[in-house]
């Protein structure tokens, strides 16, 4: 374990390396990855599939994507601007542990596509 004091607040900082990770040595890396893959196991209820079909980012097919894309997302919450609001705060969240969005998301393609 490495511990540290963050030069602002004083707060005590603690990493603790892992190399456990299924998709990732990084356990907070794995686990992004396998929330951003992840899809419900009977798949999509109906009724998400029903708004996903009557919006406008609906292709054949997109039952089968995972939750956390514009796909599922937007007709969940209503709309692009809703989805927008929703994936500009789980982005941040990547950013505050340090991680890099665009790295993760490519991660997770690799990882949705088998690579």
């Amino acid at each position: 374990m490495y511990e540290l004091k963050c030069t602002r607040c004083e707060a005590p900082v603690e990493h603790t390396c892992s190399t456990g990770g299924d998709r990732h040595p990084n356990r907070l890396v794995s686990a992004l990855i396998d929330l951003l893959v992840w899809k419900p196991e009977g798949g999509l209820p109906d009724a998400v599939v029903s708004a996903m079909r009557k919006s406008g980012w609906y292709d054949e097919g997109d039952e089968d994507r995972p939750f956390f894309t514009q796909s599922v997302i937007y007709p969940l919450l209503g709309g692009k601007h809703e989805g927008r609001i929703f994936f500009g705060y789980l982005h941040e969240v990547i950013r505050a542990a340090g991680l890099d969005v665009h790295e993760i998301k490519s991660l997770a393609r690799k990882a949705k596509n088998g690579k």
